[in-house]
Formats: C-alpha cells, structure tokens, sequence
C-alpha cells in the first residue's frame, strides 16, 4: 500500500550547471552493477536540491524501472527508529513501535524490501549508516536489484558505505554562478545599463564562491539594491574559500540584510526545531505570538486575526529570501535549509550574543544539556524529539529563558509518565512560550502559577486528569492549548476565570465538558466563559448536551469565537436546534457531529454570510440521518461552501444522498464509511438539450469507499477530477466501474487500492475493442491501453488483514 514515488517540495532551480552531474547519477541508477550511489560536496552546494531533482523526475517518467522510490533525510543525529518509520509509511506498513520492538522494525523492512526493485534516496547522511540495523538489504541482500543512493559531504562517508562509485557535487564556475544569480534578481537591476553596478554585482557573485544555496540566498536579499547597497555588500561579504565557516558568514549576511530584527527573530526562532523537520506555519506563528514578535504595539494590529496575517506575511518574506523552504505540505509547512539552520545556531550560540544563547538538544544531548548550569544564560530551550521521563528542576535563576519546548519522542517509544518537578518553574520568572504538548505527562504541579510572563501554554495530547487553581495567576495568557486531553476531568473555575487577556481556549476532542450551570462546583461554565474571557477570539470545544449548544448559540460573541465545534453523543438533539446553532457560527473552520442517534435531518446554510470558513465536515455513526439539505446565497458560480476541503461521512445508515458533494469545489479528501443505502456518489443532474452532463470536482485528490454494501457507482456521468491522486476501495461488492472515462483523469493517479479479487471483476466500457478515451492532442486512447495504465497503479490490499486492519490502515492514509 504505497505510492511508487512521492515528489518533494523543490525551492530552487536544480538545472544550472547541474546537467552532466544528473546524467552520470543517472547512468549509475540504469547499470546492473551499482548497487550503492554516492553523492558528495560540501554544505550549500546543491546536493539535496540534485537529490529532489532526481525523485521528482522519476515520479513525472512513468515506467522508471523501479517498484518504489522513497526519499528520506537522515540528518547530523539520525534516528534509526524515526528512519524506519518513514521507510515503511512509504511502503505502507505499520511498524511495531517501542524501543524493545527493534529487531521486530528490522525484520518487518527487510522482507517488504527484499520483495521490491526499489531506490532509497538518503539525504544527509554525516557518518556511516549501518543498512542491516535499519533493515535495507543492501549492498548484498537485494534479490530485486534496490539501489541506493547517498548525500553527504564527506566523499570518506561513500568509501564507508561502500558506494561503488561516488560523484562529486562541485561549485558553479563563474559563468553558471552569474546565470542563476541574475536568475534570482529583480528585472529592473540595471545589468546591463549601468556598468558601475554590474561589475559590483559581479564582486558579489564572486565572493559567494559558486556555492548555489549562497547565491540564491544572496540574490534574493539584493534583489531591489542600489549602487550604494551594493558597493557596501561587496565590502561586507569577504572572498569565500569555500569552507563552512565562509559559507555560514555569507547567509548571516542575508539574515543581516532582512528588513527589522523582528524578521530575523522570526528566523532565528525556527532553528528550536530539529533539523529537516517539516514545521506547521499554524504552529510557528502561535509560538511567535507567544513570544511577542507580532504584538499589536508594533504592527498596530488590533485583533489576533490580523496578528495572524502579519505572520504569514513574515513566512512569505522569508520564503522570498530562500531562507525558509516549502515544506512536506505546500503552504501549510516550511524548512529551513539545513545549513541556514546551522548558521542561526551558530548566530544563537557562544560566539555571538550571549543574551539571545539558544540550547537546542539534538541526537542523545539530553544527559548533557539537562545540567542544570547549561539553563542558566539560555534564552530559547528546545528539548524536541527528546525521550525526556522527568525534567530538570534548576536551582538557580534562568534569568533570560523565554521559550521552553518540549515534545515526545516518535513512536511512542515511551509509555511512563513524565514528571514535571514542582521546582521546576521557580526559577523561569520571565518565561512566555511552554509547550509540553505530546508527552505522558499526567500532572501539572500548582507551581506552574509563579510563570507570571507566560503568554502560550501548550498541554495538548497529553494525560493530565485536571488543571491546578494556580492556572488562574498566569495573567498574561493568551493561548491556552488543550486539544486531545481525553483524560481531563476537572478544571476549577478559579483557573479559567481570572485569564483576562485569553484569546485563543481549544478544548477540541477533550474530556472535559464546559457546565451550562452557573454552580462554582461545577467547575468553568458558559456564563464563565462569555462575562470574563472578553478577548476571547478562537475557541474550539466539545458538547454533550442540547442546553450547552442553545447557551453557546445564545451567546452571540462566543458563536463568533467559534473555530472548532464536536458535537458528541446528544441523544436529543433536533434538526432545527441544529440548524439554527451553525447560523450563528459564521466563523467556524471544524465541525464533527458523532453519535446523535436521533437526528434525521442536517440542513446546513452557506454562501456568503454562513459557514464561509468551514473546512473540515464530519459526520459519523449519525443513524437516524436520511437527508442533508444544503442552501444559501451561493458565492460566484453557485458554490455554496468554497472552502471545504475535507469530507468524512462515516456510519450513516439511512444516508441515500450525497449529491450535495457538487457544492464543494475545493474539496480534497472524501471518505465515505459504512453507509447501509448510498448507492451512487454523484448522480446524474439534468443536463440542458444538446449538452453532455459533467461532474467537476477539480480539486479532489484522496477518495476511500469502504465497507459500503448498496454501493454500484461513483457516477455516470463524465467525472472531471484533474487532481486526483488515490482512490481506496474495500468491501464494496456491487461497485464494477470506474469513472475516469476522460484521460485528464489519470495523469496524477498514483494508487487505486483494493482487493485483487475486487479489481478482477471491473468491467470496462469498450471491451469490444472501441475506443473510451478521447485524448484531443492524440484524437484517441484505446480502453486496454487505459485499463493497463490503471493496473500499473493498483495495489493489492492484503487479504490477511482483517477489516478493522484496513479500515485502520486507510484512516491512517488519509488523515496523516
């Protein structure tokens, strides 16, 4: 269950000087003979960018000759675990997890390898891997003939990988150089009008030493210069001799050239994350809100959604400049190259500014850096990806700490609780950002009150039973993270009330449920909630009960605060209650409605004024529905919900009709589970004299049908999904067609998932030898040609697994 090749975000052009290097790496990849490829250069010479180039051209080739490629970043202190997960997402296996389960990943990888032809891309990779500890049978193990391929900058590193060959990754002579520098300027440089400026230019160009990443980077952050700034660019930056040392001084040269400190902080700020991390922008400007870069005082913003905007507009500068990099989802992620993270670890370290001294533990650091003098002068500490069973308790003052991070470890590896020391936060007297989200930590001592600076809390998915009073000290907060906390039982209103400057509250999937009664022992209540959270502006929550919904809807300020809704288990709750609560939530993003055995009816309004922002509609194990009406002032072309993008119907019973999915142009992701009487996904709508009847769904990518006993059609009509790259089919007897009649269909589709016996009983149209595929440029496609390009993507679901492991298995897919 995977894709043959994933494409990788690629930020930079690869192609300038890099033609007979990608060659060569391809004529090793077609022999016979190499088994392990070695790529080398020093930092910021291009090798990752050559890497991606090579992935991406195999997922764009078609018939390439391997059965997966998979692309993975090893990184200065490789996991092996985190590697092998990776490894066996990509070929669609749920590795056993734990430290004691390591021979067990080992075992699990090697037979999944060994049964396929495939090419393992590993990017930075600093000393000699071990492949039989991680489980790929190379050099000498692979029947199939599996390839890897090796990034690193030590040529040594691919003698002791035993890379048959190894390719040197140079630096750009002086006319390539020139070419991708004035590739990356503003067009209104005058090159070539102004002979002062283009020999300065050309100073520049030289001293960036044909180092790709340091010619982008600086390009980027010259791209509107004047002769002065460019006449003092050529003095700053020294000739490069092509050292580390050399290459971090020219990208702190781009950092000095951002347009105000706070842009740099923003920079500097993203190297707490481990290195080749994917870090979500959400995430990111939560924690720089946290840390006052966007504070209304200096942006002049007067609400948090404008606080919001102004970070993503410090994303895209940063992007502009090459200094940040798209991530694993575009837009939504970025990275940070890894030798622009070097250099902000070396701005944030010993050598530099003493008072902004960043501690970041990476590899097996922890033992080192949780003495408790290492706190001491930090400004910024990062304890990511830490396997961390209690925290250091300081003895003396962290004068300067403003961030603390703190995350488990992948896999789960460990399961004993993790031990906050009451000790712990004395000392942290200016501390603003905590998060302690994803870890086993099952309470929060009542010290946590003497963070009196704190402004972002973070305890999401984590096992606390209850929050302490003290909560209630911690003036200054603004967010307050609670997702996932299913154990959360008991907050005291004492501990909610008094948090005045409050803006963002999440409660989404928590066990916790806010009282509609105004009893003080019965903990934090609507009433609470509206009179003294008045800067409350995102608040996502869980309900249980039809008085909290009416109070919720009553509350005209609360409705407005409203991102994230669950509805969950309200045996009582009535069509019209419904309807006229989600009136009220025009700014909703979320909506799930679970286990509501008595509701028959959804109507749901859009347009411009209802639900404008819902992404994300679920609805599960919802029995009773038989009908969900749709209405509302349409936006431009009639859609009625323009930004949905995620749809999950699961365990409708007396759900016939789901043709309302036309409302939805933006949608990405539909799962459609255990619904008894759905038969046809998209029925046919009467189309106009003359005309053929077309379903356009441009933006669907990832499609699951499962376990769906009624179901016969997607549609009938001619289905137009340009996007579409997966569709997964379990236990749905009477489906025997396809839709995608129009070749368009089928240039993105990377895997259609089944069982073999499902797939054999297809029926195609034009069996009889006519042609079903109209291609305008080849005036037609025959239907064997067609059916034979969709089995190059079908992939057999294991007939061993039972159906809760497939259903697991396609969940896992389509959420991650």
């Amino acid at each position: 269950m995977f894709k043959k090749v994933v494409e990788v975000p690629l930020s930079v052009d690869p192609v300038v000087g890099r033609g007979k290097t990608l060659l060569e790496i391809q004529k090793h990849l077609q022999d016979d003979v190499s088994r392990v490829i070695g790529i080398y250069g020093m930092g910021g010479v291009g090798k990752t960018t050559i890497l991606k180039k090579i992935n991406n051209d195999l997922a764009t080739a078609g018939q390439h000759g391997f059965d997966v490629v998979i692309f993975v970043t090893i990184s200065k202190n490789p996991d092996v675990s985190l590697i092998q997960r990776e490894i066996g997402d990509r070929l669609g296996l749920t590795l056993p997890a734990g430290n004691d389960q390591g021979t067990r990943r080992v075992q699990c990888l090697y037979q999944a390898l060994s049964e396929k032809k495939f090419l393992l891309l590993l990017d930075d990779v600093w000393e000699k891997l071990d492949f039989e500890s991680i489980g790929i049978p190379i050099p000498a193990g692979s029947p199939k003939g599996g390839k890897v391929v090796i990034a690193t900058r030590s040529k040594q590193v691919c003698v002791d990988m035993e890379a048959r060959k190894g390719v040197e990754v140079s630096v750009l002579n002086e006319t390539e150089s020139w070419n991708l520098f004035c590739s990356n300027l503003h067009p209104d440089v005058p090159l070539t009008s102004d002979p002062v400026v283009e020999d300065l230019v050309r100073v520049v160009v030289r001293k960036c030493g044909g180092l790709p990443l340091a010619l982008v980077i600086v390009a980027r952050a010259m791209s509107n210069a004047n002769e002065h700034e460019w006449r003092r660019a050529a003095t700053k930056l020294r000739e490069s001799q092509n050292t580390t040392q050399d290459v971090l001084s020219i990208i702190k040269f781009s950092i000095d050239s951002l347009k105000d400190d706070f842009t740099r902080e923003c920079l500097l700020y993203c190297a707490l994350f481990p290195e080749d991390y994917s870090i979500k922008i959400d995430q990111l400007i939560e924690y720089w809100l946290g840390e006052g870069f966007l504070d209304n005082s200096r942006t002049d913003s007067s609400t948090l959604r404008s606080a919001l905007g102004d970070g993503h507009s410090i994303i895209r500068t940063l992007k502009n400049a090459c200094l940040l990099e798209e991530g694993d989802v575009k837009d939504k992620h970025v990275k940070m190259h890894d030798m622009v993270r070097e250099t902000a670890l070396w701005l944030t370290g010993n050598d530099f500014d003493w008072r902004n001294r960043f501690i970041v533990c990476e590899g097996d650091e922890f033992e080192r850096i949780s003495q408790l003098h290492e706190w001491e002068s930090a400004r910024r500490i990062s304890l990511m990806r830490q396997e961390v069973v209690e925290l250091p308790s300081p003895v003396s003052e962290c004068p300067n700490l403003l961030t603390l991070l703190v995350a488990a470890k992948p896999l789960g590896s460990r399961q004993e609780p993790v031990v906050v020391p009451p000790t712990m936060f004395a000392p942290m007297s200016v501390l603003r950002v905590l998060d302690l989200s994803r870890t086993n930590i099952m309470e929060i001592p009542r010290e946590v009150g003497l963070l009196s600076e704190l402004r972002y809390l973070n305890l999401s998915w984590t096992k606390i039973r209850a929050l302490p009073e003290e909560l209630g000290r911690l003036l200054k907060l603004r967010h307050l993270g609670l997702w996932g906390t299913i154990e959360l039982q008991h907050i005291p209103r004492e501990a909610i009330v008094s948090l005045t400057r409050l803006q963002r509250l999440f409660l989404y999937r928590s066990g916790y449920s806010v009282s509609f009664s105004n009893d003080v022992s019965s903990g934090i209540s609507w009433g609470d909630l509206n009179s003294n959270l008045r800067r409350l502006e995102e608040f996502s929550v869980d309900i249980h009960n039809t008085p909290s919904l009416d109070l919720l809807a009553a509350s005209s300020r609360l409705a407005m605060c409203i991102k994230g809704l669950r509805l969950v288990g309200i045996s009582d709750l009535s069509s019209s209650l419904l309807s006229s609560a989600l009136e009220q939530l025009v700014n909703m993003e979320w909506l799930s409605i679970e286990d509501c055995h008595q509701l028959e009816v959804l109507k749901i309004t859009g347009g411009r004024s209802k639900l404008r922002n819902l992404t994300y509609l679920g609805l599960t194990r919802l029995r009773q529905l038989s009908n969900v009406i749709v209405e509302g002032e349409p936006f431009k072309r009639s859609y009625l919900f323009p930004r949905i993008d995620h749809l999950e119907l699961n365990g409708c019973d007396r759900l016939k009709d789901v043709v309302w999915l036309r409302q939805l142009p933006f949608l990405e992701k539909l799962l459609l589970w255990s619904c008894k009487e759905v038969k046809v996904l998209l029925p046919p709508l009467q189309a106009a004299a003359g005309s053929s009847s077309t379903s356009f769904l441009p933006k669907l990518k990832y499609m699951a049908l499962v376990n769906l006993p009624a179901f016969m059609l997607i549609s009938n009509e001619s289905l137009v999904v340009p996007s579409f790259e997966l569709l997964w089919v379990s236990r749905c007897p009477f489906l025997r067609k396809l839709p995608f009649t129009d070749k368009r269909n089928c240039e993105k589709i990377r895997e259609i998932f089944g069982s073999q016996e499902w797939w054999d009983s297809l029926e195609w149209e034009g069996d009889n030898g006519e042609s079903t595929i109209v291609d305008p440029a080849a005036n037609q496609v025959t239907t064997s040609l067609f059916r034979s390009t969709l089995h190059e993507v079908f992939r057999e679901i294991a007939s061993s697994s039972s159906p809760a492991e497939v259903d697991d298995a396609c969940r896992r897919k389509f959420l991650a």
